[in-house]
């Protein structure tokens, strides 16, 4: 577990990883954050020939987060976050809190599609799609940099260049006949996900998600998460979706969450 922001005395959020196995995007949500509210990362457990078995399902992964949550902090209440393709590890990892008579009053999701999700529109081209997005986000990134001021250009581009050169790494390493573990959890997670059975939900999940949907795809308000979830509510926000968490939206979004924080107080004389 990471601790990503310490301090404070109110109970702590624990963001869970998504397909990259990394928690570090949830750094810049932090900070916009209540500085009383601790905020924990759990990242990706690194897989290696002898202990592959018990994390190729979500199940497994929820597990073993819920111990090191309780290691950490006893007793609830439990506030879960999770953004993109990580949503379904946190509702399982949701799950299996509630179901040992822990709290959570809070599972909280940022532009993450509900298992199964997301689907492509009758007629439309994988290979157009990817394109489309491609552009998209290389406008988001050029007009962002056009709005900062020079030393923040210069730490904003060479982020984003180490993750490219990341990408690139992965890619070339895929080929290899003994890819890094880095990839190996990333192919792992993608196929935990497809097989993951997610029971239905009956705690509370609020869903924050850009109001921009990637062009091609078949639009859903819920984004797939009314099926699981019987306590669910939607937060669109001004911003292209997967961009939610990154600045500018980021702001707004971190004031929103913290409206639904606050909104949700654990019950009385329980945790």
């Amino acid at each position: 577990m990471l601790q990503i922001r310490s301090g404070g005395t109110i109970p702590p959020v624990y963001c869970v990883h998504a397909q990259a196995g990394h928690v570090r995007l949830f750094a810049n949500l932090a900070r916009h954050l209540d500085p009383d509210r601790p905020v924990y990362g759990l990242r990706a457990v690194m897989r290696d020939e002898a202990a592959l078995s018990p994390y190729c399902r979500l199940e497994d992964m929820a597990e073993r987060y819920a111990s090191e949550i309780r290691a950490q902090r006893p007793t609830g209440p439990y506030y879960i976050l999770a953004e993109c393709n990580g949503g379904p590890l946190a509702l399982e990892l949701a799950q299996q809190l509630c179901a040992t008579g822990e709290q959570v009053p809070l599972l909280a999701l940022v532009d993450s599609f509900g298992p199964g999700e997301p689907r492509l529109r009758r007629f439309v081209p994988r290979r157009a799609y990817r394109l489309v997005h491609a552009a998209r986000m290389l406008a988001f990134h050029l007009l962002t940099v056009l709005r900062l001021d020079i030393p923040a250009k210069k730490t904003y581009v060479s982020e984003r260049l180490a993750r490219i050169l990341r990408q690139y790494r992965n890619r070339a390493a895929a080929r290899q006949s003994a890819p890094p573990p880095e990839l190996v959890n990333q192919q792992g997670f993608g196929e935990a996900l497809a097989a993951y059975q997610p029971e239905r939900y009956p705690g509370r999940v609020v869903l924050f998600r850009g109001a921009r949907l990637h062009w091609g795809l078949a639009r859903t308000r819920d984004l797939g998460w009314a099926a699981v979830a019987a306590d669910l509510e939607v937060v669109e926000l001004p911003a292209y979706f997967g961009t939610t968490i990154l600045e500018p939206a980021v702001r707004l979004l971190a004031e929103r969450m913290s409206d639904a924080l606050d909104a949700s107080v654990p019950t009385a004389g329980v945790g």
